[in-house]
């Protein structure tokens, strides 16, 4: 079994075969606290880090390991934020999300990260994953990365809106461009006639 390594910002992380296990002490909250992303950023570190000391990755999705750390850090900030969203998310699906942070409240020393085979909750944050970005606005966690893909696609959905504008207007200024011809020869070809 391995040693404690604070090697990145000073988070203690232990690594052990198809899991890793973190500290949440004051260094891992100041260290999110300041940095959007960094549950993110920490995340990609512990896979890679692991990839490289066993050979092979730990089958763990970077933001479901992400969304982990946050649950467990600000799992009072989440619980707090959550209710502002019970007006848009039904009860019936927010209840097994609260009911699994309230449980989770009681275990935040150590935050343990396992494969599913290893991890029996590790599914809660698996089925979390799709909705990473809305888990980061939660604990006021957005990442540059999310923000700027949101941007990212915004403005691609206004680009494809007027580009489809623009080929509309085209193709029907075409169309009556063509109406208009082929009424032109037919008066012409009837006042021929």
């Amino acid at each position: 079994m391995m040693d404690w390594n604070r090697e990145y910002h000073d988070i203690s992380v232990k690594y052990e075969d198809k899991i890793v296990r973190i500290k949440s002490d004051d260094f891992l909250r100041e260290y999110l606290e300041q940095l959007h992303g960094g549950a993110l950023l920490l995340a990609e570190h512990i896979l890679k880090t692991y990839e490289g000391l066993f050979c092979k990755p730990l089958k763990i999705n970077h933001h479901s390991l992400a969304i982990e750390i946050i649950a467990h850090v600000f799992v009072d900030n989440i619980l707090e934020n959550m209710s502002e969203f019970s007006n848009f998310i039904s009860h019936d699906k927010l209840k097994p999300v609260v009911n699994a942070l309230e449980a989770f409240r009681k275990h935040t020393k150590v935050i343990d990260c396992g494969e599913a085979s290893v991890d029996n909750n590790r599914h809660v944050w698996d089925v979390m994953e799709p909705i990473h970005g809305f888990i980061y606005g939660l604990a006021n966690m957005s990442t540059d990365n999310e923000n700027h893909k949101v941007e990212e696609d915004t403005e691609n959905e206004i680009n494809k809106e007027e580009e489809n504008h623009t080929e509309n207007k085209i193709s029907k200024e075409e169309e009556n461009h063509t109406e208009n011809e082929i009424n032109k020869e037919e008066e012409n070809h009837t006042k021929n006639d």
